[in-house]
């Protein structure tokens, strides 16, 4: 990470403290100065204050100049500057040097992953809080142990596609954190230390169990005016792809799936799985809405709102415009869609799945 400095900054924003770091008027701090290839014209007056760097001890990298540009100063001050930062045996000075090489020399790496993909992350920094923003874009399920530079704060998770916050297990090592950090498909977390926290602590493991499974047929009704019926019985369910009625099987727009749950006593939190969703889904029990889910996993907390016995289960399903631009593609198909531009897809084109995909379960989690 870097911030880009231009030669004013250079001049007249940045100070070195007695660390060798670079203050900015604003408070930021820097642990290093990379000076990139087109620096090869400089000015004697940016020179000047970059020797004021160099004797100050900060850490500075990247390529030298070879020109001196404008007109104020002198040649020979120029090279003079030159020779004083970069040819006087400075340790804090280097050219040509991998700037990585140089940041490991200089400070600690701030975050380290342990995961057969590469993570990629932001820090900022608040009183009493160190927030990280984590994310892995791999589709694959994962638990990413990984290594934050902080001691003493108790690390949590902190998603943002939910606003859930839950604790998370970590060891404190040296002068880091490990947290082990739960990822599924394509996910982005926030890890926030904030608060006196132990030198290790483990979250109690959760007892999944399977309550049921929703395997009696499924009563659809389809948005109007999509070219699908107004409802349909669905045996079992599957992608609207694979239904014979071409208007289900193109369809695109908002779908309700009704059933039942024949509810068991419960003790601990009612979780609804509901298997893969293509592509948006809002869950409603007993005509309580409980959410909306749109990535993996397809989970929902519906403790508040289940009841034992029969409960009445609406599911909304609304999936993106693609089957039926391609729908309405197909000779003699009478056209719903219409666009400003030809979007690229044909009769032959590919649909993609569609629908509530399940399977569908009741789970308790204690």
């Amino acid at each position: 990470r870097y911030d880009f400095a231009s030669p004013d900054v250079l001049l007249t924003q940045l100070t070195p403290d007695k660390k060798g770091n670079l203050v900015a008027r604003s408070g930021v701090s820097y642990k290093v100065l990379w000076l990139d290839k087109n620096i090869d014209y400089m000015s004697v007056a940016v020179l000047r204050k970059l020797a004021e760097f160099a004797d100050a001890g900060v850490t500075i990298c990247g390529s030298k100049p070879s020109h001196k540009a404008g007109q104020a100063g002198t040649d020979e001050e120029f090279q003079a500057l030159v020779n004083r930062i970069w040819n006087s045996g400075k340790a804090n000075v280097s050219c040509g040097k991998p700037v990585a090489d140089v940041m490991a020399s200089v400070v600690e790496k701030d975050f380290v992953a342990e995961s057969a993909s590469e993570l990629r992350f932001l820090h900022r920094t608040l009183p009493g809080v160190e927030i990280y923003w984590v994310n892995k874009p791999s589709l694959e399920y994962e638990s990413v142990k990984a290594s934050f530079r902080v001691k003493g704060l108790r690390p949590q998770i902190w998603h943002p596609e939910s606003g859930e916050i839950e604790d998370a297990s970590y060891q404190v090592k040296g002068n880091r954190t490990e947290v082990t950090v739960p990822m599924v498909k394509d996910d982005a977390v926030f890890v926030v230390f904030s608060g006196k926290g132990a030198s290790a602590y483990t979250v109690p493991a959760v007892k999944e169990q399977e309550l049921l499974a929703v395997q009696t047929p499924w009563k659809v009704q389809f948005q109007p005016r999509r070219g699908a019926p107004a409802e349909a019985e669905f045996k079992q369910l599957a992608s609207y792809t694979e239904n014979a009625d071409e208007g289900i099987k193109y369809f695109s727009g908002i779908a309700t799936y009704t059933n039942t749950l024949e509810c068991p006593a419960l003790t601990g939190k009612a979780i609804l799985d509901l298997g893969s969703v293509a592509d948006l889904a809002e869950v409603y029990v007993n005509g309580q809405y409980c959410g909306g889910v749109w990535k993996e996993p397809y989970r929902l907390d519906i403790s508040g709102a289940l009841r034992e016995g029969t409960n009445q289960l609406e599911i909304r399903v609304a999936n993106v415009w693609v089957n039926r631009l391609i729908g309405d593609e197909q000779p003699g198909a009478t056209r719903i869609t219409y666009t400003d531009s030809r979007t690229g897809y044909r009769a032959a084109s590919q649909l993609i799945p569609a629908g509530l995909l399940g399977p569908v379960k009741l789970l308790s989690h204690e």
